[in-house]
């Protein structure tokens, strides 16, 4: 898949939160013309977030790989988490890390 666009600040993580975001605020408010007015930058970041899973359904995110503090030094966990997280976009498959 191509890729096109950027991250929110360039950190995949954000883009990935802001998504599942979305999801839940619509979940829980029911607003229908909030979530419509962002149809269009949601449908970027899901596009995005697909274009760095591989062959096998594995996340491939680029450059700063940031989870949160407590974990940037362990690749591991921050591999797992964000590959977690495009799986909960519907980006590539959720397993344990590697």
């Amino acid at each position: 898949m191509e890729k096109t666009g950027e991250f929110i600040n360039g950190y995949s993580s954000y883009s990935l939160w802001w998504v599942l975001i979305q999801a839940e605020n619509y979940r829980y408010t029911g607003d229908l013309d909030y979530l419509k007015a962002q149809r269009d930058f949601l449908k970027d970041q899901l596009k995005l977030a697909a274009s760095f899973v591989d062959e096998e359904g594995l996340e491939r995110l680029p450059e700063f790989r940031f989870l949160d503090w407590k974990n940037r030094d362990n690749e591991k966990a921050t591999h797992a988490g964000l590959r977690r997280f495009q799986a909960g976009c519907g980006a590539g498959k959720s397993r344990r890390a590697v």
